[in-house]
């Protein structure tokens, strides 16, 4: 079985901002890398896409996506065989199934600076070789540290002397030395000017996060990413009116630094949900788990202002209520709560609590029973 990082330091080589399928990047990946990849925010979202993979390499491959056949239904969409044989058979489809995520190389060189150690500065592509940046500067030795983005070539050697040249003395990092010949390996292996390094060599997959090996194939340091700041891309309007909602019942407006200091605090918290700021189309939200640790999660915009609402309302609500013109809300309510939620005993649950008669599973109350959560929320959001 392969390290599980080999596939996320791949994607990093040969094709990073290209989108995928999500379903893929999770068979490829692995779901706990795709997670930490969501969770740190090192994915940009595409468009839904307009095709579905398939098994088969026929004419008429892959599957076409045929939207909205099903309007009313959970799963609207249709994914159909284009070769004239019906080679595959038609699947159905939810929204969920086309979405598509790349990574962002702008995410990815900060996240690596913040794993490395290196002070955090603009990161400038190389003027000659368009897959090679400057993520930072070591202080001992001193020296430019550079990212190679791309699988070693005939060219490699030479292309490090020249970036010796324009850089001075340089580390210079790639994801893994896939095709970079052992003459050249030795060449500029530990201690030589620039020294080559293999990103595969030096992180390691724990179970708190990534951790970076000071040395190749050193133990790694037993603390993970250090935390990042909150992203200062904020809408201009985004926090005009915003609220935030505190476990103890307050609503207090909700200030730049508020802001700040409330997402810098979520896992602090054993409920969080903000409505305020998001990526993409996507909802930061999360919760405590029964061994103590805080689960971040990511909720479609459907999700996140469905939660909101059932929070806000403090009192019970028909599930239909909160999701009007749609189907399937139990359904719905059961994603949500898978995220934002936490099974307490056999059959009962955390936050989220049934009222009157719980075999028709349609009247529900946001109950947090004294425990810390916090809601950010726009002015437009109403119960």
């Amino acid at each position: 079985m392969r390290p599980p990082l080999d596939a996320f330091l791949a994607l990093l080589q040969d094709g990073p901002e290209v989108p995928q399928h999500r379903g893929v990047l999770k068979e490829s990946l692995g779901s706990e890398i795709l997670e930490l990849l969501e969770r740190e925010e090192l994915l940009i979202e595409g468009e839904p896409s307009d095709w579905y993979p398939c098994p088969s390499s026929r004419d008429g491959c892959p599957r076409v996506v045929q939207r909205d056949l099903h309007r009313d239904d959970e799963l609207p969409h249709a994914a159909m065989c284009g070769s004239p044989g019906s080679e595959c058979p038609t699947l159905r489809l939810g929204s969920d199934d086309l979405r598509t995520a790349g990574l962002s190389l702008a995410r990815v060189h900060e996240f690596l600076q913040r794993l490395i150690g290196l002070p955090t500065e603009p990161v400038t592509p190389d003027p000659a070789f368009d897959y090679v940046f400057r993520i930072g500067k070591e202080r001992q030795p001193d020296r430019t540290v550079l990212l190679y983005e791309r699988s070693g070539t005939g060219t490699l050697a030479a292309e490090l002397v020249e970036l010796r040249r324009r850089h001075g003395a340089a580390l210079i990092y790639m994801p893994t030395p896939t095709w970079v010949s052992p003459a050249v390996a030795r060449a500029h292996g530990p201690g030589a000017d620039p020294e080559l390094s293999f990103l595969s060599e030096r992180i390691s997959f724990t179970r708190t996060g990534l951790a970076w090996s000071a040395a190749p194939g050193g133990a790694p340091q037993p603390t993970a990413v250090a935390p990042k700041a909150p992203r200062a891309a904020l809408a201009p309007d985004a926090l005009a009116g915003a609220f935030c909602l505190a476990f103890d019942g307050e609503v207090r407006p909700l200030s730049e630094d508020g802001y700040r200091a409330a997402v810098t605090s979520a896992g602090e918290k054993d409920l969080f949900l903000d409505l305020v700021g998001r990526s993409s189309t996507q909802y930061d939200g999360g919760v405590r788990g029964k061994d103590g640790k805080f689960i971040p999660a990511k909720l479609s915009l459907a999700e996140g202002a469905f939660a909101g609402r059932l929070i806000l309302s403090q009192e019970p609500r028909l599930l239909s209520s909160l999701r009007p013109q749609k189907k399937w809300h139990y359904k719905f309510f059961q994603r949500v709560r898978g995220k934002l939620d936490v099974p307490d005993g056999r059959y009962g649950w955390t936050f989220f609590h049934p009222v009157g008669d719980s075999r028709t599973e349609e009247t529900y109350m946001f109950r947090p029973g004294g425990r810390k959560f916090l809601l950010l929320y726009p002015k437009e959001l109403k119960p």
